[in-house]
């Protein structure tokens, strides 16, 4: 997104000495910023939640539940930056990027 990209450019030139990214963010893993604890808990957590519409839910069961919790269990914020970094940076697809991950978890 043009507006964190904006951010860390601007943290980086020294127009502002503080911002708002998400734990998640591409830029976390390359550019010189350091990642501030939330020691007060004024920013909710925003978590990775899979959704499904119940129909499908209901059409494929524990099949499909069961695979999304799997992944859900391996995903970490780690893998989320990585996967975010080859979208936005690496001009990689969501589906390659994923893809990628999937092969290497």
């Amino acid at each position: 997104m043009p507006t964190r990209a904006a951010t860390v450019e601007a943290l980086q030139s020294g127009q502002i000495d503080v911002g708002l990214l998400e734990t998640t963010d591409a830029r976390l893993g390359v550019a010189p910023v350091v990642l501030l604890a939330d020691d007060r808990g004024l920013q909710p957590h925003e978590n990775v939640v899979p959704m499904v519409r119940t129909e499908i839910a209901q059409q494929w069961g524990d099949r499909l539940t069961g695979a999304l919790d799997a992944v859900s269990a391996r995903l970490t914020t780690a893998d989320l930056i990585s996967m975010n970094h080859a979208v936005e940076i690496d001009d990689l697809t969501p589906a390659q990027a994923a893809a990628r991950w999937w092969k290497n978890a």
